[in-house]
């Protein structure tokens, strides 16, 4: 009788152990055919846990992977209350009521100002500046003045993304941005330059580059200012147009393709109302509605029944704003704009011949369409647009 009960004693505990030692919940038997392992128990490797099988065998399978939750939308909305446009070659920018800037689009010279060299898609916010009453853009430089009238630019004249002030300015009115060069217009009716100066585009009769601005020689009385990717423009207050730097296409307007080192002024038009500057191309509007552009612009297909306000040319496209407040277009690809009403101010922006526009409309949003392949037209794509799309932030 002794014997029979250590037996079951024995028993007991080696049936503890068996299903104890493993992975395996209780109840389940361990090993193959409910058969204990020797020297291995029922503990499962690493990656895999103990599941009952058909026959109430306690077996090894792998791990369920949990589901990752799929991302959230990243939530957007219009960027709204936008009082003025400046476009880059690849790269585009907003100025809002509050005196906040937002940019988009292509961003490797950090010319997006957020603190980064991340392209975006939609609009961010530049990092914190004093309150901006005004921007400027062009090539991959951005540049803002603020209520104080101090200019802080920040891409690739500023050697990165945190915006640095233009030391050398005083009662600046009006910024104008090219591809390695700006220029402020003062309140005195002079203009001064500073940057890249390969073209003699600072107007100061050499080819210096200069780190702090210099006055351009021969303009005393500008009222507008315009800045191409190697040129400048202005218009005086006598209503004539005067340019200096490159002129290969013939965008200073003087008849000739010579570079100007000193502004000369244009023989062709008269009573200016308006002036236009892309990257190698220039555009005046006279009083009486006449208007004209010089460089590399398509000519050919200009509208001729409608009253241009203000015309703005790149390489292979113009749009210009009417009477009436709409968008003509004429060009290559920026055609699918035309009739687009309400709209406050044009601007357009090209990366060899490649090209985009935008428009700010009345009630305070942006719409561009055009070349999108950094993000340019801020609609969250990098998809080209042949209709305008409302910019997102």
């Amino acid at each position: 009788m002794l014997r029979v009960a250590l037996a079951v004693v024995v028993s007991l505990i080696v049936g503890r152990v068996g299903t104890a030692s493993a992975d395996a919940p209780s109840g389940y038997k361990c090993g193959k055919g409910g058969k204990r392992i020797a020297g291995k128990g029922c503990t499962c490797p690493k990656g895999k846990v103990a599941a009952r099988d058909k026959a109430n065998v306690a077996v090894c399978v792998a791990k369920k992977a949990k589901a990752k939750r799929a991302k959230k939308p990243k939530k957007t909305e219009e960027l709204a209350g936008v009082v003025q446009l400046a476009l880059g070659s690849r790269h585009a920018c907003a100025l809002v009521k509050s005196g906040r800037v937002f940019c988009w689009g292509y961003n490797v010279e950090g010319q997006l100002g957020d603190g980064t060299k991340k392209e975006r898609h939609t609009a961010v916010e530049v990092a914190p500046l004093p309150d901006m009453v005004e921007i400027a853009a062009g090539g991959d430089n951005t540049c803002a003045r603020a209520a104080d009238d101090r200019v802080y630019c920040w891409g690739f004249m500023a050697g990165g993304a945190e915006a640095v002030e233009v030391i050398g300015l005083a009662d600046v009115v009006q910024l104008g941005v090219g591809t390695g060069h700006a220029c402020a217009r003062a309140s005195t009716g002079r203009v001064l330059c500073w940057g890249t100066n390969y073209e003699s585009q600072l107007g100061d009769g050499t080819r210096s580059a200069r780190d702090a601005p210099v006055e351009v020689k021969g303009i005393t009385d500008a009222v507008d200012l315009g800045v191409g990717a190697s040129h400048s423009c202005v218009r005086t207050g006598a209503g004539r147009m005067s340019c200096w730097g490159a002129n290969g296409d013939g965008q200073l307007g003087d008849r000739t393709t010579t570079n100007r080192s000193v502004a000369v002024e244009s023989p062709d038009v008269t009573d200016i109302v308006s002036i236009g500057v892309g990257e190698l191309a220039t555009c005046a509007v006279q009083r009486d509605g006449m208007w004209g552009c010089w460089g590399a612009v398509p000519g050919d297909t200009a509208p001729s029944d409608v009253e241009l306000v203000d015309v703005h040319p790149q390489q292979n496209n113009v749009c210009a704003r009417t009477a009436n407040h709409e968008v003509v277009c004429w060009g290559v690809r920026l055609n699918g704009a035309s009739g687009l009403s309400g709209v406050e101010q044009v601007a357009t922006g090209d990366r060899g011949g490649v090209g985009y526009a935008c428009a700010r409309m009345s009630d305070g949003t942006v719409a561009c369409w055009g070349a999108n392949d950094w993000g340019q037209l801020g609609d969250g794509t990098t998809k080209e647009r042949a209709k305008p799309v409302t910019v997102k932030r």
